[in-house]
Protein backbone atom coordinates (compact mmCIF):
# COMPACT_ATOMS: atom_id res chain seq x y z
CA UNK A 1 0.00 0.00 0.00
CA UNK A 2 1.62 3.05 -0.76
CA UNK A 3 0.44 6.15 1.53
CA UNK A 4 -2.18 8.80 0.50
CA UNK A 5 -3.75 11.88 1.77
CA UNK A 6 -5.46 10.43 5.23
CA UNK A 7 -2.69 7.76 5.93
CA UNK A 8 -2.15 6.94 9.32
CA UNK A 9 1.63 6.59 10.08
CA UNK A 10 3.78 5.39 12.63
CA UNK A 11 6.61 8.14 14.04
CA UNK A 12 9.75 6.48 14.61
CA UNK A 13 12.24 8.65 16.54
CA UNK A 14 12.19 10.03 19.97
CA UNK A 15 10.73 13.35 19.34
CA UNK A 16 7.32 12.63 22.00
CA UNK A 17 5.02 11.44 19.63
CA UNK A 18 3.65 8.47 18.58
CA UNK A 19 1.23 8.67 15.69
CA UNK A 20 -0.09 11.11 13.16
CA UNK A 21 -2.52 11.68 10.05
CA UNK A 22 -1.06 12.85 6.60
CA UNK A 23 -2.50 15.67 5.52
CA UNK A 24 -0.43 16.83 2.44
CA UNK A 25 2.13 15.13 0.19
CA UNK A 26 4.86 17.28 -1.69
CA UNK A 27 6.04 16.82 -4.62
CA UNK A 28 4.35 13.21 -5.53
CA UNK A 29 1.80 12.02 -7.83
CA UNK A 30 -1.83 11.90 -5.86
CA UNK A 31 -2.71 9.02 -7.54
CA UNK A 32 0.58 6.87 -7.06
CA UNK A 33 0.69 8.15 -3.53
CA UNK A 34 4.25 8.99 -1.53
CA UNK A 35 7.17 6.61 -1.34
CA UNK A 36 10.68 6.36 0.69
CA UNK A 37 12.24 9.78 0.75
CA UNK A 38 8.75 11.87 0.17
CA UNK A 39 8.18 14.36 2.71
CA UNK A 40 4.94 15.16 3.66
CA UNK A 41 2.82 17.43 5.85
CA UNK A 42 1.49 15.44 8.96
CA UNK A 43 -1.00 15.85 11.81
CA UNK A 44 0.10 14.51 15.10
CA UNK A 45 -2.54 12.40 16.69
CA UNK A 46 -1.05 10.44 19.91
CA UNK A 47 1.38 12.32 22.00
CA UNK A 48 3.38 11.64 24.52
CA UNK A 49 2.68 14.44 28.11
CA UNK A 50 5.33 16.70 28.84
CA UNK A 51 7.22 17.60 25.21
CA UNK A 52 7.69 20.57 23.34
CA UNK A 53 5.08 18.85 20.69
CA UNK A 54 1.31 18.86 21.07
CA UNK A 55 -1.33 16.99 19.51
CA UNK A 56 -3.10 18.60 16.18
CA UNK A 57 0.02 20.16 15.05
CA UNK A 58 0.97 20.49 11.53
CA UNK A 59 4.71 19.51 11.15
CA UNK A 60 6.76 18.56 8.36
CA UNK A 61 8.18 14.33 8.00
CA UNK A 62 10.02 12.32 5.96
CA UNK A 63 8.77 8.63 4.94
CA UNK A 64 11.01 6.41 6.38
CA UNK A 65 9.11 2.87 5.48
CA UNK A 66 6.27 1.85 3.58
CA UNK A 67 4.33 -1.56 3.49
CA UNK A 68 4.68 -1.47 -0.70
CA UNK A 69 6.93 -3.80 -1.76
CA UNK A 70 10.50 -2.22 -2.31
CA UNK A 71 12.58 -3.35 -5.64
CA UNK A 72 16.04 -3.02 -5.58
CA UNK A 73 18.50 -2.82 -8.12
CA UNK A 74 20.27 -6.12 -7.48
CA UNK A 75 16.83 -7.53 -8.21
CA UNK A 76 15.65 -8.43 -4.91
CA UNK A 77 12.56 -7.63 -3.33
CA UNK A 78 12.15 -5.94 0.83
CA UNK A 79 8.44 -5.73 2.29
CA UNK A 80 8.29 -4.02 5.49
CA UNK A 81 6.07 -3.94 7.83
CA UNK A 82 4.33 -0.77 8.70
CA UNK A 83 4.56 2.97 7.45
CA UNK A 84 6.79 4.87 9.19
CA UNK A 85 7.79 8.57 9.13
CA UNK A 86 10.21 10.90 10.66
CA UNK A 87 9.46 14.48 12.17
CA UNK A 88 11.81 17.72 10.82
CA UNK A 89 12.20 20.81 11.18
CA UNK A 90 9.84 22.74 9.04
CA UNK A 91 12.18 25.64 8.30
CA UNK A 92 15.42 23.64 7.86
CA UNK A 93 14.27 20.02 7.26
CA UNK A 94 16.84 18.77 9.68
CA UNK A 95 15.60 16.13 11.63
CA UNK A 96 13.75 16.81 15.14
CA UNK A 97 14.85 14.38 17.40
CA UNK A 98 18.48 12.43 18.41
CA UNK A 99 17.82 9.13 17.43
CA UNK A 100 15.60 6.84 16.05
CA UNK A 101 14.12 3.35 17.68
CA UNK A 102 13.87 0.89 14.37
CA UNK A 103 16.21 0.34 11.28
CA UNK A 104 16.03 3.01 8.60
CA UNK A 105 16.59 1.84 4.39
CA UNK A 106 19.37 2.89 2.73
CA UNK A 107 17.12 4.90 -0.24
CA UNK A 108 16.80 8.14 1.89
CA UNK A 109 20.10 8.48 1.04
CA UNK A 110 19.41 9.50 -2.36
CA UNK A 111 15.55 10.28 -2.27
CA UNK A 112 16.39 13.40 0.54
CA UNK A 113 18.41 16.58 0.62
CA UNK A 114 19.60 15.49 3.79
CA UNK A 115 18.88 12.02 3.78
CA UNK A 116 22.35 11.11 5.33
CA UNK A 117 21.69 13.05 8.98
CA UNK A 118 18.65 10.97 9.05
CA UNK A 119 20.60 8.08 8.64
CA UNK A 120 22.97 8.55 10.79
CA UNK A 121 19.92 8.49 13.55
CA UNK A 122 19.31 5.28 13.10
CA UNK A 123 20.85 2.11 15.00
CA UNK A 124 21.20 0.15 11.58
CA UNK A 125 20.65 0.76 8.45
CA UNK A 126 19.06 -1.91 6.25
Amino acid sequence: MSIFVGTRLKIIDNSGATFAKCVEIYKASKYYGAYIGTTVLVSLKGVSPNKKIKKGDLTKALIVRYKKPLLRVGGHCLKLSDNAIVLLHSASLLPRAKRCKTPLTEEIRFNFINGLKVLSLAPIVI
